[in-house]
């Protein structure tokens, strides 16, 4: 089941916060990268081309548990979308773009977030 949070209650982001474990995270981020890599070199452009079909972003979001329930305004949020744009935004963007929250929040409590 997949699931990457969007929708959460502030109580199951919480539970997620203090729960993770750190260690098997990164083992998991690893084995995703080298799957990806692996996945991607033998994509056919044209692949990454073609648009989502709404039954797939439906199926994808929430048959398989991709949003929370309480996201259902993320389906409409990716029709359109190329399977090429999924893969740069969730591959690579999305994740600078929580980099940034984290910096903001940190600062604001006065850390610094990355050790520097």
């Amino acid at each position: 089941m997949r699931h990457q949070g969007t929708g959460q209650t502030a109580d199951e982001a919480a539970k997620i916060s203090t729960s993770v474990n750190i260690v098997a995270l990164r083992e998991y981020t690893k084995r995703i990268e080298d799957r990806t890599r692996e996945v991607l070199a033998s994509v056919d452009a044209a692949v990454l081309e073609s648009a989502l079909e709404p039954a797939t972003i439906n199926r994808v979001v929430f048959r398989e548990g991709f949003a929370h329930s309480n996201a259902a305004w993320i389906e409409k949020a990716y029709a359109g979308w190329s399977r090429g744009k999924c893969l740069i935004h969730f591959a690579l963007t999305h994740t600078y773009q929580h980099v940034g929250e984290i910096a903001v929040l940190a600062s604001l409590q006065g850390a610094d977030a990355f050790g520097f």
